[in-house]
């Protein structure tokens, strides 16, 4: 299995949501996949899988070491078109805090992550849902605070 195949397609819509909001895809310098270590035969399973089974995906573009090696529209979408993003942000940080977390994992950091882990769920997993972006929030302003830098700042260094 290639490093490319090993990916989950969350991971891809990750670098959509940061392309799509960062930069316009002119500033993104274009490389071959395989130049980058992708293979070019899984991102190809990947948008014939795209096509068959998301109809409601838009587009995907993945960026990798700074290189934009795949860019595909789906349905009506273009690339200057507008994609409303909804909660894309809310995988920003959690990834942004997972890579915080393995970087420099101390009491700092730790202490708000912890107090957010211990609320209480409103309903069991599955039966129901109350949208809050609460802690995405909260998350945003302790990775600030940890790393002395703004989220789209750390998003750009570490993504």
């Amino acid at each position: 299995m290639s490093a490319a195949s090993s990916y989950p397609l969350g991971f891809a819509l990750l670098i959509t949501a940061l392309t799509a909001s960062g930069q316009s895809q002119d500033e993104w310098p274009v490389s071959a996949a395989s130049e980058q270590g992708l293979s070019q035969e899984a991102l190809s399973r990947l948008d014939k899988q795209i096509r068959t089974q998301l109809p409601h995906l838009r587009s995907l573009l993945i960026a990798r070491r700074g290189r934009l090696v795949f860019e595909n529209y789906y349905g009506d979408a273009s690339r200057d078109g507008l994609h409303n993003m909804q909660s894309m942000t809310k995988s920003v940080s959690s990834a942004l805090v997972g890579i915080e977390a393995r970087l420099s994992f101390d009491k700092a950091f730790a202490n708000p992550v912890e107090e957010i882990l211990r609320w209480r769920l409103l309903y069991d997993p599955g039966h129901g849902f109350s949208y809050s972006s609460a802690a995405a929030h909260l998350l945003g302003g302790v990775l600030r605070a940890v790393s002395g830098r703004a989220t789209a700042e750390r998003q750009t260094s570490c993504l």
